[in-house]
């Protein structure tokens, strides 16, 4: 009887130290795997943040220079405007001076006319 209970014991104290060995080894092998999991994903968060920082500053510089290029179509519509201003002005004052001599012939017209 107690040789009996001694290698039941025995036998279980193997079990017990063989699965405490194999749960050691699966805990070892599953943290493994985390880690090359978390390496892997900061990896491409990385490359994504990369990427998405390169796209983003060349869309930036794409819309600066639209800004840009609005501007300077602006500040030559500006330009042209003051152009057309001024040719319009130079064109009003020439056609009243053109009136003004209308009228001064026709009245000399009508003077002659009265003459004849």
């Amino acid at each position: 009887g107690l040789g009996r209970g001694r290698a039941m014991r025995e036998s279980l104290a193997h079990e017990v130290q063989a699965l405490r060995e194999q749960q050691a080894s699966d805990t070892a092998k599953l943290r493994e795997m985390c880690d090359s999991a978390c390496w892997r994903l900061r990896e491409q968060s990385t490359s994504e943040t990369t990427k998405l920082r390169e796209h983003l500053q060349l869309e930036t510089r794409t819309l600066r220079e639209e800004v840009s290029r609005a501007y300077a179509t602006r500040s030559d519509l500006q330009s042209a405007r003051a152009g057309l201003e001024a040719s319009l002005s130079s064109c009003r004052s020439e056609l009243t001076t053109n009136r003004s001599d209308l009228e001064r012939a026709k009245a000399e017209l009508q003077s002659l006319r009265a003459e004849l």
